[in-house]
């Protein structure tokens, strides 16, 4: 298997826990009932925090080397340099900082849901700080 086979793999099992993330993010802000907000604040911080410790992983930058070196198509070009692009953007953030905003994102959702009907903006803003 090539290099941008395996980073085209890879891309795909970090676009299935994307897919997960989205899916869950809906419930919690479709469907999910008020006690449930800690745990599922947690459960997905903890997805977010496994998908970027997937596309951080180290043995990547050797992947894309490889890659760059390999015969691709003009498409798979593109697709080579949007997968760096991620790659590169991921690793700029430390994963406490992808924990703390899903975390501070999960918390604000919910907060949102019962404040926005009371138009609570000053209780929300102190939830944003």
């Amino acid at each position: 298997m090539s290099a941008f086979q395996k980073l085209v793999e890879h891309s795909k099992k970090v676009s299935n826990f994307g897919h997960l993330s989205a899916i869950v993010g809906w419930d919690q802000a479709a469907v999910m009932p008020a006690g449930g907000a800690e745990a599922r604040s947690n459960a997905m911080a903890e997805l977010e925090v496994h998908m970027h410790s997937l596309m951080t992983q180290p043995h990547l930058g050797d992947l894309f080397a490889q890659a760059e070196e390999e015969s691709l198509s003009t498409q798979d070009q593109a697709v080579l340099r949007e997968m760096k692009r991620d790659w590169q953007q991921a690793n700029l953030l430390p994963e406490s900082l992808v924990q703390a905003q899903s975390l501070a994102g999960s918390k604000c959702e919910h907060a949102w849901r019962t404040q926005r009907g009371n138009d609570d903006w000053a209780g929300f803003e102190k939830k944003l700080g």
